[in-house]
């Protein structure tokens, strides 16, 4: 039974429970907002390696978020349990061929629509900006002090942000960046950045926002570069280089 958990004989009881619960969400969808409890209240389910728990976790972020969010503050919560999976180990190396452009079309959702408030675009903007960095930083690497990947982890690391890339990634990261009140916020299919400021300043969103986008700018550009492949920092460079201007 473990084995088909993706878990071995060492898995704590309570987190096989909760690896079942989680993949019972794909014939019974209904109860998710319990299970994400479980999951931010208890811990991800660390010895996990069954890719089928990303895959639900996905499913249900894109039944929340696309076309349009619902549920704010749950979809937040959603969100988050789902980043501290992605930042498995044993979930990590999983990511490759999963269907994440559900955070890329829910960003562009997010950015264009009137109808959600500048309050609670910020709160799943930041909250989807946390998975990003989350696919696009090693979880080995993470940690304060870590030591340097192995590597194994830098492989992972490397099929991680090319995946990332390879589903529009970074073209949704320029357009994310174009809302952070640089110039006058032109990115790539994006108008100029209007509207009221949200937590005291960087942009629209606010600061929180504003330094996640930096940090996932930063972590593609500059940590492990030779794990960002080079399409990648073309694409970014020609869609930043404006917004600069």
């Amino acid at each position: 039974m473990l084995k088909l958990l993706g878990l071995d004989n060492s898995t704590p009881p309570e987190e096989a429970a909760l690896v079942a619960r989680i993949l019972a969400l794909h014939k019974e969808p209904r109860g998710w907002r319990e299970v994400v409890d479980e999951i931010l209240r208890a811990g991800a389910p660390a010895s996990c390696r069954d890719k089928r728990v990303l895959e639900q976790l996905l499913s249900l972020c894109d039944a929340q978020l696309n076309p349009y969010p619902a549920e704010g503050t749950s979809t937040a919560y959603l969100l988050d349990a789902t980043a501290r999976c992605v930042g498995l180990e044993g979930l990590y190396s999983k990511l490759a061929g999963l269907h994440i452009e559900v955070f890329f079309s829910a960003t562009t959702n997010i950015l264009s629509s009137p109808a959600i408030g500048a309050a609670e675009a910020s709160l799943l903007l930041q909250r989807i900006m946390d998975i990003l960095y989350a696919i696009v930083a090693a979880p080995a690497s993470v940690a304060p002090g870590a030591p340097p990947l192995s590597p194994e982890a830098e492989r992972h690391e490397r099929s991680a942000r090319s995946h990332f890339h390879a589903s529009g990634g970074t073209e949704s990261l320029v357009e994310l960046s174009a809302h952070m009140g640089w110039g006058a916020g032109h990115g790539r299919g994006c108008g100029p950045v209007t509207g009221p400021r949200v937590g005291g300043g960087g942009g629209k969103f606010g600061l929180s926002y504003t330094l996640r986008c930096v940090l996932l700018l930063h972590t593609l550009l500059t940590v492990r570069p030779a794990d960002t492949e080079a399409a990648a920092v073309a694409a970014l460079c020609s869609g930043l280089l404006p917004l600069a201007r």
